[in-house]
């Protein structure tokens, strides 16, 4: 057959069945047309189609003349009886006229939308007055609530988006009807109640298939339906089993980016507060940190610890930073060159620190050398003592260990001497002490009291540096080194250099020539980053410079936690916790914490003291707070990220806040998805989350609890009961799963 005549004949088998004629009414905009075109067209809808600004429109019947597939889904059996669902959608403003609409209804179905509580109560004044006045009270009547899932989709951040850009009001829970409440109204008029979404796709040929139910028993009770077979078997509306929403999506994670630290570390260049290095130019003296300096290269980080005596300390890998090294460690001596060179020394005092002599010449005892003696052992303590002593290791052959070693911290001046030795810079290009560069010198002295070396630096171009060893004390009886830069560098980019490596920031406002001295100088200091950067600079080609100082400031965040964290190493401050004591950098703690900053000012007792003490804090807290001021980024673990919060708020670290929350977001999440009991866990947070501002971390806790309502009432009521009332009753208010959800006693309300 044709396809022509297979539609005539089906034709002719749906006008041979029962029609049913269902009557759609209720307000504008509550989703009736929605709710037709669901059923008769297999329409499916996402959130984006139902947010879509309302324009007023009514599903034509002309759609069962025209349309077979409307015509076949209208087909519906229902206890054996088939019959054909004719849906009459009508307009939902209050003044039209329906009443060629309610003409010879079988059943009415009045809508409203959970979304708008006006629209139930509109049922009660509006719609039920009309329907019994156009179809008499005979023809009953099945009331449904749309838009089911806006309970829990009107607090949905991607709901609230969609929302919010079509211009739409913002929902809270008042606005929303809850199943009891369309429960009560149906029981006051008599009515039956069914739900429905169309966005989920739940209810739809329920609540149809119990309208034609209802409409058949109305025929049955009048007997208007004649010769379509035993009506007995057709039974009264079914329970509609209650819709279980999915379980609620976890609050948006809001990211925090980690902490750009050279800005703060900015303020530290030229900084005279926390000195521990002096550097003199050209006979200005530039203060420094050693902590930035060996963080940011490490040759400056071996030059600096022989400089202290402190013991070479490594981060655990090789740094990429320089390829040179001021490690003066490098240089070995023989016995018989110590000898010459420390006797023909000559030093000449210059500026302020006058001019001296003296003849004592070094002794063997005094090296430690013969007899026995390890050549190795001798100081500059033990030769200065002496003079006479250093020929048995001439004679011996020995070796010193280091120069480094023979200039060691033991000796020590007045803040207005120092000592020299005079530093070469070798043609490898690393910082060392070449024996045959060595210039002659002789010690001289006025007095017991004035008596020490002096600079002076050689005229040879070659040599650079000068390293000046000074015990002075600072107010925390902190030791300060004095390091002479070569006359060939300048002042201003020597702060330069300092800017660079303290920040890992070059100036663009330079000339050519004044980059290219700048590029010397950074080849002279070993700084490969630096001189990288600036030939970036000159070639035109500065956006390549993004990513070296990227890696620069991620190598020197790096060297800090492997070197100084909770370290003794260059360290000038005792914090005590309670349950240990941990070793700081003034420094570094004061350009990163402006509170710290406060407290270590020379107003309060701990600059003094060099020592702080902070009760009620453990040391793995205080150290999550350390790991953060030291590298700029949040630990990724912590046993009392609750003794964490509190400092943060001690300290006013909301960036570390914000970090940290998020990382204990994750790890709740993780333990959530390995099964694990993270009820526990949020019980155990949410409380110091509460109370220190933690709102994101606030958030999620309320929601496992939340989701995990059941749990938490059967182990942890007692806690519950501890809470506020406001937490209390929004976790009554959104758990999950609903209590509406579990109770089986609506549906079907008996007229």
């Amino acid at each position: 057959m044709d396809r022509g005549g297979g539609q005539q004949t089906f034709v002719e088998d749906v006008n041979r069945l029962q029609v049913i004629k269902c009557v759609l009414v209720g307000d504008r905009a509550v989703g009736k047309s929605h709710l037709v075109c669901a059923k008769m067209s297999g329409t499916k809808y996402t959130m984006r189609d139902l947010v879509q600004t309302h324009i007023s429109t009514v599903w034509a019947i002309d759609h069962y003349r025209s349309n077979s597939d409307v015509q076949r889904r209208s087909i519906c059996t229902v206890e054996c009886v088939t019959c054909s669902l004719r849906l009459w959608d009508t307009f939902g403003n209050h003044e039209k006229d329906r009443q060629f609409a309610y003409s010879s209804a079988d059943v009415i179905l009045a809508c409203f939308s959970v979304a708008d509580r006006r629209s139930l109560g509109h049922v009660e004044t509006h719609w039920m007055p009309e329907v019994h006045r156009m179809c008499g009270s005979h023809v009953p009547v099945v009331l449904c609530a749309c838009k089911i899932d806006m309970r829990y989709l009107y607090n949905d951040p991607a709901y609230m988006d969609l929302a919010k850009a079509a211009s739409q009001r913002k929902l809270s829970s008042e606005d929303v009807v809850f199943p009891d409440e369309g429960k009560e109204v149906a029981k006051r008029l008599g009515i039956y109640y069914y739900e429905t979404s169309v966005l989920v796709q739940y209810g739809i040929d329920e609540v149809f298939s119990n309208c034609i139910r209802a409409a058949l028993i109305s025929k049955r009770r009048g007997k208007i339906l004649v010769g379509l077979g035993n009506l007995k078997s057709v039974v009264r509306p079914h329970l509609q089993v209650p819709h279980l929403p999915p379980r609620p999506l976890p609050p948006r994670l809001n990211e925090v980016e980690g902490k750009d630290v050279a800005g703060l570390d900015a303020s530290m260049v030229g900084n005279r507060e926390f000195t521990d290095v002096v550097f003199l130019v050209q006979g200005r003296e530039i203060e420094a940190h050693c902590v930035f300096l060996i963080a940011a290269s490490t040759a400056f980080q071996g030059f600096l610890e022989e400089m202290f005596g402190v013991e070479t300390k490594s981060s655990g890998a090789a740094s990429n930073l320089d390829s040179r090294s001021l490690t003066c460690s490098q240089v070995t001596l023989t016995g018989s060159e110590l000898v010459s060179q420390v006797n023909d020394f000559d030093i000449d005092m210059v500026g302020d620190f006058g001019h001296f002599h003296d003849d004592r010449r070094v002794s063997e005892a005094d090296t430690g050398i013969g007899d026995g003696g390890d050549p190795r052992a001798c100081s500059w303590r033990s030769l200065s003592h002496d003079p006479e002593g250093l020929s048995a290791a001439h004679a011996a052959g020995g070796e010193c260990s280091s120069v480094g070693q023979l200039f060691s911290r033991r000796f020590s001046m007045s803040a207005r001497r120092c000592r020299a030795l005079s530093l070469k810079l070798s043609e490898a290009g690393s910082w060392g002490v070449s024996t045959r560069h060595l210039p002659d010198f002789e010690v001289e002295a006025d007095s017991e009291k004035d008596s020490g070396l002096n600079l002076r630096t050689p005229t040879a171009s070659s040599t650079c540096l000068s390293s000046v060893l000074s015990q002075q004390s600072t107010e925390n009886g902190k030791d300060r080194v004095t390091i002479a830069v070569d006359e060939s560098v300048t002042p201003s980019q020597f702060r330069t250099v300092l800017h660079f490596l303290y920040t890992g920031d070059l100036p663009d406002n330079l000339s050519d020539d004044a980059f290219m001295a700048l590029k010397r100088v950074a080849q002279l200091f070993g700084l490969d980053d630096m001189d990288r950067m600036i030939t970036n600079i000159l070639n035109e080609e500065s956006f390549l410079n993004l990513e070296i100082k990227r890696k620069f400031r991620e190598e020197k965040s790096r060297q800090l936690s492997a070197l100084f964290l909770g370290q003794d190493y260059f360290s000038d401050v005792s914090i005590e916790v309670d349950d240990g004591l941990i070793r700081g950098h003034l420094a570094l703690l004061s350009a990163r914490c402006d509170v710290l900053l406060t407290m270590f000012s020379s107003e309060f007792s701990e600059r003094s003291t060099g020592r702080v003490r902070f009760p009620g804090v453990g040391v793995d807290a205080f150290l999550g707070v350390l790991e953060y001021l030291y590298t700029g980024k949040c630990p990724s673990s912590c046993k009392d990220w609750a003794g964490l919060f509190d400092l943060c708020d001690r300290f006013f670290l909301p960036h570390l806040m914000a970090s940290a929350e998020v990382v204990v977001i994750r790890q709740l999440m993780a333990a959530m998805e390995s099964g694990a009991d993270v009820v526990e866990m949020a019980l155990v947070l949410i409380g110091p989350a509460t109370l220190h501002g933690a709102r994101q971390l606030v958030k999620h806790c309320t929601w496992i609890l939340r989701v995990n309502y059941k749990d938490l009432i059967e182990n942890n009521a007692s806690v519950v009961e501890t809470f506020d009332d406001r937490l209390q009753s929004e976790l009554v208010r959104d758990r999950w799963p609903p209590v509406w959800s579990v109770c089986r006693d609506f549906g079907r309300v008996r007229r």
